[in-house]
């Protein structure tokens, strides 16, 4: 008798719970903020049904929203939502506007008059930045509509499950998590923090990615001969989702100038620098940590495991600057201040140029830095790097080789290792399952 009152106890604890949950979704369906607006449009050969949604304030008047979500599927949405009922929720509750174009035709070909199509009617509703959602559409649709009017689309998101939403990156055709975007103030200034957690809820290890001095995509400058702002927490997503994929956190670091994060008035030097850093890991109330410095980040990582050593766990360098590009070039940080900062006519934020200035300073202070021998640390050296540090050394502009440099700074060969990957400087992009695989050998045992 006994278990059986338990047993109902329990039933109806989890059937009140039901109830609730159901009780908050429909509210804010129904009894929020929120204007419908529903059309069918036939444009050319191609039927359309349109479903928006908008944000209103308490007078019932349109907002401006935060974001705005462009949903491509094919034919309407369910009548309870389906897998969309968890990213709609989850927009009509924040301050977000959403619009559902339905393909409702048979006509399912992948043509240029398609495209132009689904185009009209973004014009018609009148965005023009907004966050491109699929799920059932071809991944075709995406590519060529991205292709062709990227510079309105800020992101592409792919619905995966009810409450499982993924970037897709359409470049490399890679699906990555969405992180949470953390807010770091000193002051009334502020940078960003990307943190993506893997989806099992298991952490192996967490890794906090530290990214060059790069205020311009190389990558897209390469290829389209065009500027757009470097994204760190894009620019590293195969190694990302490679990493997340095998149970471990990530975090990218974006500093100051970077980005969306704002500008300073504080000195862009080492101490400063290591500074945030740590105050993103404080926030994040992560214990311990690897460091996966990028470039020039190398210097700081460098400098920052001397000030928090007790804390990291360890370092994997991909092709990071070290100590004597700066020292060996310059004999003095006048000399090296005689070259000023090359902005290329560009407008860069001014804290941005300012982390130029002290390059040649943190050198000088990690002149002949050794790890610590119980320090494991994997550094990555792309035969890009390699060959061109050879040829300037060869060349007379430095006087030691990067694999000796790395080498004089290794203390404990069983736990500090150089892997040299052929690939470029974003060697990231290209080597991410080797890198993998080499960093889980390393740090979590795989053999």
């Amino acid at each position: 008798m006994f278990r059986k009152v338990i047993h109902y106890i329990f039933s109806f604890k989890y059937i009140i719970l039901e109830i609730i949950g159901g009780c908050i979704f429909f509210y804010f369906i129904f009894n929020s903020n929120i204007s419908y607006e529903i059309n069918d449009i036939t444009i050319g050969e191609h039927k359309f049904y349109i479903n928006s949604h908008y944000q209103l304030n308490r007078s019932g008047v349109k907002i401006s929203p935060d974001k705005t979500f462009i949903i491509l599927k094919y034919g309407p949405l369910p009548r309870r939502g389906g897998v969309w009922r968890g990213f709609i929720s989850q927009q009509h509750t924040s301050n977000n506007n959403i619009h559902i174009i339905s393909l409702l035709d048979d006509n399912k070909e992948i043509n240029e008059s398609l495209i132009s199509n689904i185009h009209s009617i973004v014009k018609k509703i009148g965005v023009r930045k907004y966050i491109l959602v699929f799920r059932d559409i071809d991944t075709a649709v995406i590519k060529q509509y991205t292709h062709k009017y990227g510079d309105e689309v800020e992101e592409v998101i792919y619905i995966a499950g009810i409450s499982n939403f993924l970037y897709y990156d359409v470049k490399s055709d890679i699906y990555s998590p969405i992180p949470n975007r953390t807010k770091i103030s000193f002051g009334k200034e502020c940078f960003y923090a990307y943190d993506f957690m893997p989806t099992s809820g298991i952490v192996e290890k967490t890794f906090i990615i530290l990214p060059s001095y790069s205020y311009f995509d190389a990558i897209t400058l390469i290829n389209e001969n065009r500027y757009v702002p470097y994204e760190a927490n894009k620019d590293f997503r195969a190694l990302i989702v490679e990493l997340v994929k095998n149970n471990n956190r990530v975090v990218v670091v974006e500093y100051f100038g970077y980005n969306h994060s704002g500008e300073t008035t504080r000195k862009r030097n080492s101490d400063n620098i290591c500074e945030e850093i740590h105050k993103v890991i404080e926030e994040l109330k992560i214990k311990s940590y690897v460091l996966m410095p990028h470039s020039i980040s190398g210097l700081y990582a460098l400098d920052y495991v001397r000030k928090y050593r007790h804390e990291v766990e360890g370092i994997v360098g991909i092709d990071i600057t070290l100590p004597y590009y700066y020292l060996e070039e310059y004999p003095s940080n006048e000399q090296y201040l005689q070259h000023k900062f090359n902005d290329d006519g560009k407008e860069i934020p001014e804290s941005f140029k300012n982390m130029y200035t002290y390059f040649w300073e943190t050198g000088k202070k990690l002149e002949g830095y050794k790890l610590d021998k119980d320090l494991p640390a994997v550094f990555f050296l792309s035969t890009q790097l390699k060959e061109y540090m050879n040829a300037q050394t060869y060349n007379g502009v430095y006087k030691t080789k990067i694999i000796d440099y790395i080498n004089a700074m290794i203390t404990n060969t069983q736990q500090q290792h150089i892997h040299v990957l052929e690939g470029t400087h974003y060697l990231y992009q290209q080597q991410s399952e080797t890198m993998t695989k080499i960093i889980k050998r390393c740090f979590l045992g795989y053999k």
